[in-house]
């Protein structure tokens, strides 16, 4: 599969360009990625990108100001192009690769008791609100109020109500709709 070229708009590495060489990951499209940093306005501290296909969520989050980020995929071909974009960008220091599935990765960061500021989830495939209301039950239980949580999902879903969270912004754009909950 030739790979996507996907260009980071940003921060010190807009301009710069990573790539993608899953089939199964949909890079999110450069206006999106500029609404949602323009709706988080300054980024700081540590970040999550859960299921990172890329890595292009991450990546912008640092290059945008964030100090580290810990990457996620179970997907080989995603966990390549992660690893590749973070090595062409010299960002080995500031990111942290994991290759495993979702609740695999949410275990491990819980035992090492690794607080994040911001989570992406950007699936790559539809999860269900099961899963989404799962992953925020974890954050809710194991991370600090304040922390913001990007969720990209298709237009058509129902808008999460999640206890303990605050709905700051929903937009959509496209096909896609754009939600960022603040954790109480």
């Amino acid at each position: 599969m030739k790979p996507v070229v996907i260009t980071i708009t940003g921060g010190y590495l807009r301009g710069r360009k990573i790539v993608s060489y899953s089939n199964l990951t949909r890079p999110t499209a450069q206006n999106v990625k500029i609404a949602v940093f323009n709706m988080l306005f300054h980024v700081k501290g540590i970040g999550l990108d859960l299921f990172a296909g890329s890595g292009a969520y991450g990546i912008e989050g640092i290059s945008r100001g964030l100090d580290k980020v810990y990457f996620n995929d179970m997907n080989k071909e995603a966990f390549k192009s992660i690893q590749e974009n973070i090595q062409s960008l010299d960002l080995l220091p500031k990111a942290f690769l994991s290759n495993s599935d979702y609740q695999s990765a949410l275990k491990y960061y819980q035992k090492e008791k690794i607080k994040f500021d911001i989570v992406f989830l950007d699936p790559p495939y539809e999860l269900t609100d099961d899963i989404f209301l799962d992953i925020f039950q974890w954050i809710g239980e194991t991370q600090a109020s304040g922390l913001k949580v990007v969720v990209e999902r298709d237009k058509g879903k129902v808008q999460l109500e999640i206890p303990g969270f605050n709905l700051i912004k929903n937009k959509q754009y496209g096909i896609k709709q754009i939600t960022i909950y603040e954790k109480d």
